[in-house]
C-alpha cells in the first residue's frame, strides 16, 4: 500500500513540475531544457539564441527561481513518513 501511494505521489509531483515548466517564459524554458535535457553549455545555448553566455545564465538562474518552490514540494513529498506498522 505504502509503494501504491508514494509511487502515486511521484506522479503527481512530476505533473506538477512539468505544469510549472511549462507556465516558464519561452526563453528561460528553453535554455533550462537545452541545458538539462540536451546536456548543452552555457556556451553552446548562447551560440544558438546568438546571445552573450551571461544572458544564458540569466536566464537559467531565473527559469531556476520560478521553480524552487516546487521542487521544494516534490523533495517535502518524498520525505514521506510511512504509516504506522509499515516499514520503508
Amino acid at each position: 500500500m505504502f509503494i501504491l501511494a508514494a509511487a502515486s505521489a511521484a506522479r503527481a509531483d512530476m505533473h506538477q513540475l512539468r505544469e510549472a515548466i511549462h507556465r516558464l517564459p519561452p526563453e528561460e524554458k528553453e535554455v533550462l531544457l537545452l541545458r538539462q535535457n540536451r546536456e548543452l553549455t552555457y556556451e553552446q545555448v548562447a551560440q544558438m539564441h546568438h546571445c552573450s553566455v551571461a544572458v544564458v545564465k540569466e536566464q537559467m538562474r531565473s527559469a531556476l527561481r520560478k521553480l524552487r518552490p516546487v521542487v521544494q514540494k516534490v523533495s517535502l513529498d518524498c520525505a514521506i513518513v510511512p504509516a504506522k506498522g509499515e516499514t520503508r
